[in-house]
């Protein structure tokens, strides 16, 4: 699946599920890989033809993965590559957020 196929919508479906995220970053001796709960959905905006939204994961203290390109892997939705920044952390782990923008067909 496409990134231009996933909307707002599709990734409601998936929310409260599970993605594993992987670092693509060639400079470390191997990949980390995180298992993370797409935890909610920031609000909609739809402008000049573009949709836009965040999208919240929720993953472990540890590893914290930096702001970068990740690869994404869910179940349903497949294989997306998608800019992620660590945006909190608490006892219950580290929050990251993906701001989504993306032409409407």
């Amino acid at each position: 699946m496409s990134f231009e196929e996933l909307s707002r919508t599709r990734f409601e479906a998936a929310l409260t599920t599970t993605f594993t995220i992987e670092a693509l970053s060639a400079h470390k001796s191997g990949p980390d890989v995180v298992e993370a709960r797409l935890q909610r959905i920031g609000a909609q905006a739809v402008t000049g033809g573009y949709e836009q939204y965040s999208l919240f994961f929720l993953a472990p203290v540890t590893p914290l993965l930096p702001q970068g390109t990740y690869r994404f892997r869910h179940a349903v939705l497949g294989e997306l590559l998608l800019f992620m920044v660590p945006v909190g952390q608490d006892g219950t782990g580290t929050q990251y957020e993906v701001c989504v923008s993306r032409a409407l067909s």
